[in-house]
């Protein structure tokens, strides 16, 4: 997969076309700087407008007079006590937020395969007061890694089937879960069984355990999808996934690279040296994490825990403070919007000894589609399935949540695409790319 083709697609915006992508469910929740959203400067929505709109803002200010000039009014009760500050969505700290969510109920929905041969849904979602928000979320339908083995004349598959693994694994762990948690996965009930599950992994990056100033950016040949969107006059781009501690991810969001690696502990990298050949599933990465979420000593690592549990608790914490942020009230039993990202432990993978890859590693997905069983994903089929989308601006500190399930009758071939020269040259020359393991 190549994500530069993800692009507002001319044709998502031609009304009088056939909609080929249609949603069945939904809605989303938008958390709007106050302070550097380019939409509220250009007043192009006026929070008031939503039926569900409310504020957050636990800003610590210079002066009372900054105070009452600058916070927003009436903000939901969840400063100061043990909720915060939010140790996994840290964004949460940096401005005031108006609140706001509704339904998705798009004017234009549309499926198709671009020169590449991805698959890209994207819909159109006319917000209250009349701005557009667009979103739109790309898989690659044949993902499959493969490396070079000697003697084999195409790639054999890389560890085996990463779509089946991750789907068996993660749409197996949530059908188990408890009544409580499952809401937030409601969307995708259907799918659960025989689902086919795409992490949306473009853009993302594991920093080296053993040199953390080394950052591994995911090649071509690793992602399977990949999503991005506007928000009236914000562009949004999916969360990447995070393979450490969520602080260690947020720092480096807010930072950047260069000023936030020197100062990360290996210890915080979700990566565990087992012995190569060894069982990930038989023998167990039983570690002592002896930092909280947020990067602070005492209280998370008082005992050792598996790789697996770990995460797994990073996926609940994450669910548990999207529960109180998305509350008028700030009491999780009136959240308004149900969300939980899913986490990953590669226990399928036999280890190499060997940091690179991602046998031995841990990852947490905050961006996922499932389709049906029964989905074709080529021009001219037809695919049923489910989403989660976090999408953040870059520019501010606006994030959109997003979830809902689609159906799509026919897929088209994009009417604008070009040629493949690379995949043309490559079958003139009866070549099949594999990687050098």
């Amino acid at each position: 997969m190549r994500l530069a083709p993800i692009i507002p697609v001319p044709l998502l915006a031609v009304a009088c076309a056939p909609q080929s992508a249609v949603l069945t469910e939904g809605s989303y929740v938008a958390f709007i700087d106050a302070d550097d959203s380019l939409t509220i400067q250009k007043e192009e929505i006026d929070p008031t407008d939503y039926d569900t709109y409310f504020n957050l803002d636990c800003r610590e200010f210079e002066t009372p007079e900054d105070e009452e000039a600058l916070k927003l009014p009436d903000p939901i009760p969840v400063c100061g006590d043990s909720k915060w500050p939010p140790q996994i969505e840290e964004w949460a700290v940096d401005s005031g937020f108006y609140v706001v969510s509704e339904p998705l109920d798009p004017w234009r929905g549309e499926a198709i395969i671009t020169s590449e041969g991805d698959l890209q849904i994207g819909f159109h979602q006319r917000l209250p007061g009349g701005a557009d928000m667009r979103f739109l979320f790309t898989v690659n339908p044949t993902f499959q890694p493969t490396q070079c083995v000697q003697g084999q004349e195409e790639g054999v598959p890389w560890d085996g089937n990463w779509i089946e693994e991750w789907s068996e694994a993660e749409l197996g762990y949530i059908a188990e879960l408890p009544d409580d948690r499952r809401e937030a996965f409601s969307h995708m009930d259907e799918f659960l069984d025989g689902g086919r599950l795409y992490f949306l992994n473009g853009r993302s990056y594991q920093l080296n355990p053993l040199n953390t100033l080394d950052l591994w950016f995911l090649p071509d040949h690793f992602v399977a999808g990949a999503a991005q969107g506007k928000f009236a006059e914000e562009l949004i781009y999916h969360r990447s996934a995070r393979y450490g501690e969520p602080y260690v991810y947020n720092a480096i969001d807010a930072l950047g690279a260069t000023d936030s690696t020197v100062l990360i502990d290996a210890s915080a990298i979700w990566w565990c040296d087992l012995a190569a050949g060894s069982d990930p599933e038989e023998v167990q990465c039983l570690r002592t994490f002896d930092t909280n979420w947020d990067g602070t000593t005492g209280g998370a690592g008082d005992a050792p825990e598996t790789f697996e549990d770990h995460v797994r608790n990073a996926q609940a914490r994450d669910q548990e403070e999207m529960d109180w942020l998305t509350s008028p009230t700030g009491k999780s039993a009136d959240s308004v919007f149900a969300y939980e990202p899913i986490s990953h432990a590669n226990e399928w993978r036999i280890p190499d000894g060997l940091p690179p890859g991602f046998d031995s590693w841990a990852e947490l997905h905050h961006n996922f589609v499932v389709f049906s069983e029964d989905s074709e994903l080529e021009a001219g089929g037809s695919a049923r399935g489910a989403f989660t989308l976090t999408l953040e601006s870059r520019e501010s500190s606006t994030r959109v949540f997003l979830k809902g399930k689609f159906e799509i009758d026919k897929i088209k071939n994009d009417k604008w695409r070009a040629e493949d020269l690379e995949q043309n040259k490559l079958d003139e020359a009866g070549v099949t790319l594999c990687i050098d393991s």
